[in-house]
């Protein structure tokens, strides 16, 4: 297979993680009906949204989006919350406060689990978000990861209209 076949399947991929974590995040404010934006005691903190610029992968999901990181506040503005609609460190979507934990919110956990199981194992016995060069993980492991991603994809739709 080509560098282009490969190039494609990187932008697949990273088309269909955008994807999910849009739906990640309409879940959790519909669910929450609050945006953690008003929180007066943020979880995201600077060494949590440092990993969105160390990780190859998440700087490749980021895009030109990356030079908007500060050194000293991350991707957190006090007055909005979360700068980034994407790219965000996968952590982020399985950490609940215990003001989102009181209310029905199993479902983007469990999807931000199974991203989190599709992305290990990726090259070298590596978590892709370890991974130093992610033009070097192989075309046949990059579909699988899209197909996995785009079965996902649905499943997290399912469970934006369930919540809806």
């Amino acid at each position: 297979m080509s560098q282009k076949e490969s190039h494609n399947y990187l932008h697949a991929l990273k088309d269909v993680h955008v994807a999910i974590e849009g739906i990640l995040q309409k879940i959790t404010s519909v669910q929450t009906g609050e945006s953690c934006s008003k929180c007066d005691n943020a979880c995201c903190h600077v060494d949590i949204c440092r990993e969105s610029i160390e990780s190859d992968f998440l700087r490749f999901i980021l895009g030109p989006e990356v030079t908007k990181y500060r050194d000293d506040t991350g991707w957190h503005m006090p007055e909005t919350g979360c700068r980034l609609k994407f790219g965000r460190p996968l952590i982020c979507y399985e950490y609940l406060c215990s003001k989102v934990k009181n209310k029905r919110i199993d479902e983007p956990v469990q999807i931000s689990r199974k991203i989190i199981s599709i992305y290990s194992n990726v090259f070298e016995r590596k978590h892709i978000l370890e991974i130093e060069d992610v033009s070097k993980i192989k075309p046949h492991k990059l579909k699988q990861i899209i197909d996995e991603l785009k079965t996902l994809k649905e499943e997290a739709s399912e469970a934006l209209k369930r919540v809806s």
